[in-house]
């Protein structure tokens, strides 16, 4: 994996870019989810990246992590908590 942040040259927009590899894809099939600490590229949260078939299985999949003041949303923009 390769993690970046950085701001575009063109835009001068902001970004976070996480290049994932074939290991780290094979990994996530496998349902081990992938934990960037996002102190280590300068963020003050962590990233956690998931794959799923729907977004119901994911939710699903996510329960044990959702609390209250959890957001989740779908591709829409609607709540899914």
């Amino acid at each position: 994996m390769i993690k970046m942040v950085g701001t575009n040259s063109k835009t001068g927009n902001k970004f976070v870019l996480l290049g994932l590899t074939d290991i780290n894809i094979a990994k996530m099939r496998e349902g081990k989810p992938i934990n960037i600490f996002g102190a280590e590229i300068g963020l003050d949260v962590d990233i956690v990246i998931v794959t799923g078939e729907t977004e119901d299985v994911l939710t699903e999949m996510l329960k044990p992590f959702i609390d209250k003041t959890t957001l989740v949303t779908d591709h829409r923009g609607r709540k899914r908590n």
